[in-house]
């Protein structure tokens, strides 16, 4: 793919409408952002929604403040235009990407490979403790196994919590 003058790899979409028109070309490119923009703000959204969720119950006041900043009651009854804890946060969440893409992939890279040890690291310990602890209820084990007609051999180190 070619390169801009800005040195900035363009969507490879503009370069195969360069040919038809030279309107079309950032046309495609500007269209790409348009469709995009809502998914962003949904998804930090989402995102800051959760983390509220997460860490206040729903009758907090973080979660019940707003400061309205247009009332659109005249368009349909209780719409307005307004800035809460959500907004503050997804808006949060939105410039930490920007910060970390904006870096580079080789740092986003790295950053994303701590998120992920440290997201499965946990999920590892639950899963492996009841193995070398001889914690692991056989009962289930042994059911589960039964209904696709397998066998566990009763001289199991772990069994010896029947």
């Amino acid at each position: 793919m070619p390169k801009s003058p800005g040195c900035f790899r363009t969507s490879p979409a503009a370069h195969r409408w360069v040919r038809y028109s030279k309107l079309l070309a950032p046309l495609s490119v500007w269209c790409n952002w348009f469709a995009w923009s809502p998914v962003l703000a949904i998804g930090s959204g989402l995102g800051a929604g959760y983390v509220l969720n997460m860490l206040f119950p729903a009758t907090a006041a973080i979660n019940t403040w707003q400061i309205t900043l247009v009332d659109l009651g005249w368009l349909s009854s209780g719409l307005s235009l307004r800035v809460n804890a959500t907004f503050v946060i997804g808006a949060a969440i939105l410039l930490t990407t920007f910060a970390i893409q904006h870096r580079g992939i080789l740092q986003a890279a790295r950053l994303q490979m701590i998120l992920a040890i440290s997201a499965l690291l946990p999920l590892l310990l639950v899963g492996v403790y009841p193995l070398l602890t001889g914690d692991l209820p056989m009962q289930g084990i042994r059911a589960a196994t039964r209904s696709r007609r397998l066998s566990i051999p009763d001289s199991c180190a772990s069994c010896s919590s029947r």
